[in-house]
């Protein structure tokens, strides 16, 4: 049981760096953040129980996730942003 629930947590968080990557842009944050819990929300929906959409996908959750993965992720420079 347990590795079922690490299974669909594994996947959550591939399916919100899929939706980040796929949107990254440089500027237009707030957007982007739209942009993506859309396309991860619709996404989800295809391949996760409904419940981890209800408590993980919902746009208050997934915004929070959003902004701390896409912290974590300037702060290891994976993003490569021009200098302008």
């Amino acid at each position: 049981m347990i590795i079922k629930y690490l299974s669909i947590i594994r996947d959550v968080l591939h399916l919100i760096l899929i939706g980040i990557t796929i949107v990254e842009r440089p500027g237009e944050g707030p957007t982007k953040k739209k942009e993506a819990i859309q396309l991860i929300q619709n996404l989800a929906g295809d391949f996760l129980p409904n419940w981890i959409i209800r408590i993980l996908l919902n746009e208050t959750t997934l915004g929070i996730l959003i902004d701390y993965i896409v912290n974590r992720l300037n702060k290891e420079e994976i993003f490569i942003h021009s200098k302008e």
